[in-house]
C-alpha cells in the first residue's frame, strides 16, 4: 500500500487532469517556440509525433484544487490512512504529522507540468502568473519533459503499461521509473544543449526557481517522502541511461514491451539487462 501512494503521487505529474482551461488563442511567438521544442524532442528521442498534442497552461491554484479533490476521495483517504500507519509504525513519520496535508503541501508547490493520458492533454504550469509570449527556460525544460510523455503514450500506451503491473505495487513503481527516467533523460539533453550556447543557463534556472519560490522543497517535508517521490526521476534516469548505453533508443523503446518487473532492477540495471 505504501508504494501505491508513491506511484499515485508520482503519476500526478503524468496523468493529472484539470478541467478549467482558457480557450483564448496563444500568441504566435509562443506557438512557434513550442513547435520548435516539439521538433527538438522528436529528434532527440527519435520518436515521431503520430497526432497533434493539445497544450494547456493551468494555474497553480487549479492544480491545488485538483489535488484537494483527489485526496478527499474515499479510496485515497483509505490509502493515506494505511500509509500513515505504516510510516509511523516504522518511525519514518513523526506521530503528529498529517500525511494528507503533507502530500498536498509537497505536490501543490512542486508539480510543474503534467500529461493527461485520458484527454491526451499536456500541461505546463506558468512559472510566473499567466506566463507571456514565450516560455522561460524552466518552462521550456518542463515542456520537453511532458512532450516526451505524450510521445510515449502515442507509441507505447502509458495506461496499458502501468495497468500491466496489476496489483504488484513494486512492479508498478518500476514501470513508472522507466517512463519518468526516459522523459528526464531527454529533458537533460535539452538543458545540455541550451547550456552549450548559453553558459549562464544554470544561473537563469536558479534565478527562475528562486523567484518562483519552488527551488527548494517545502520545509518540514519528511525525508522518506521526498526520497520516494523522487525515486522514478533520479533512479529511473540512471536506469534508462544504462539501457541506452546497451543499445541506444531502440533498446529503451524495447523496454516498454518488456518493462522492468521490480525496483531492484531499477536500482541495479545490470539485473534487468542480464
Amino acid at each position: 500500500m505504501r508504494l501505491l501512494l508513491i506511484a499515485t503521487a508520482v503519476l500526478l505529474l503524468s496523468v493529472l487532469s484539470v478541467s478549467a482551461q482558457d480557450d483564448a488563442p496563444l500568441p504566435a511567438e509562443l506557438t512557434a517556440q513550442m513547435d520548435g521544442l516539439e521538433r527538438f524532442t522528436n529528434r532527440a528521442r527519435r520518436l515521431d509525433t503520430l497526432e497533434p498534442v493539445a497544450r494547456a497552461f493551468p494555474t497553480r491554484d487549479e492544480v491545488r484544487a485538483y489535488l484537494e479533490a483527489l485526496y478527499s476521495r474515499d479510496t485515497a483517504l483509505q490509502d493515506l490512512t494505511r500509509a500513515e500507519l505504516f510510516y509511523k509504525a516504522l518511525w519514518m513519520l513523526d506521530p503528529e504529522i498529517d500525511l494528507r496535508q503533507t502530500y498536498l503541501t509537497l505536490l501543490g508547490s512542486q508539480v510543474a507540468g503534467f500529461y493527461d493520458t485520458e484527454t491526451r492533454l499536456m500541461n505546463v504550469i506558468p512559472t510566473f502568473g499567466d506566463g507571456g509570449s514565450r516560455l522561460n527556460l524552466t518552462e521550456q525544460i518542463i515542456f520537453v519533459h511532458e512532450f516526451v510523455h505524450a510521445l510515449q503514450d502515442q507509441h507505447f500506451g502509458l495506461d496499458a503499461l502501468i495497468e500491466g503491473a496489476g496489483d504488484n505495487l513494486d512492479a508498478r513503481l518500476a514501470r513508472v521509473s522507466l517512463v519518468e527516467g526516459d522523459a528526464t533523460a531527454v529533458m537533460n539533453l535539452y538543458t545540455t544543449q541550451v547550456s552549450a550556447v548559453a553558459p549562464n543557463a544554470a544561473l537563469q534556472l536558479l534565478a527562475e526557481g528562486l523567484l518562483a519560490g519552488n527551488l527548494f522543497l517545502p520545509p518540514d517535508i519528511p525525508p522518506i517522502l521526498a526520497r520516494e517521490l523522487g525515486f522514478p526521476y533520479e533512479n529511473g534516469l540512471v536506469f534508462v541511461l544504462q539501457i541506452w548505453r546497451d543499445g541506444g533508443w531502440e533498446r529503451v523503446d524495447a523496454a516498454y514491451s518488456a518493462p522492468p518487473t521490480t525496483t531492484e532492477q531499477i536500482l541495479h540495471p545490470e539485473k534487468y539487462l542480464a
